[in-house]
């Protein structure tokens, strides 16, 4: 049996960007986002990452409002590609969460947006230590996935 992070790179992660290419590719504007960023005393970072970035989008749009270099990972190939072409102004590359290859202290600011809900539970740890370790000392991670109300199980 795959993994969950096996079964995204091996083609769920370019299914589910086809299920949502509409969000991924209109001009709109991620107001929560920004109004959570706002909320952060002297946030100005020099280098972001998003893990699960679809095809760059929300990362973009942190590189132009910050004006800094910015970086995703997905493991979707066609999202990629369609980022690499809408928005060269980000590095995009396929990745999975667990396995980020950057060096260690690497960014000041990571982005998490509902993707931890998809990382295989084997990796859920993993992804954390990796997060931490290419998070500077003194970064910040802005989290956002699904919060249950009641204990689920995945059997």
């Amino acid at each position: 049996m795959s993994t969950q992070d096996e079964f995204f790179s091996l083609g769920e992660g370019d299914n589910y960007f086809d299920r949502n290419v509409d969000f991924y590719t209109t001009e709109t504007e991620e107001n929560n986002l920004f109004t959570v960023l706002s909320n952060c005393e002297n946030f100005k970072p020099k280098r972001s990452l998003e893990i699960g970035c679809a095809n760059g989008k929300k990362v973009s749009m942190i590189a132009e409002r910050y004006n800094c270099e910015s970086f995703g990972i997905d493991p979707s190939e066609k999202a990629i590609k369609d980022g690499k072409a809408r928005f060269p102004n980000v590095r995009l590359s396929t990745g999975i969460s667990s396995e980020l290859k950057f060096e260690d202290n690497f960014f000041d600011f990571v982005i998490i947006h509902f993707v931890l809900c998809w990382v295989d539970r084997k990796n859920l740890l993993k992804t954390y230590c990796e997060v931490d370790r290419v998070l500077q000392d003194g970064g910040h991670v802005l989290i956002a996935d699904f919060e249950p109300t009641t204990f689920t199980k995945r059997h």
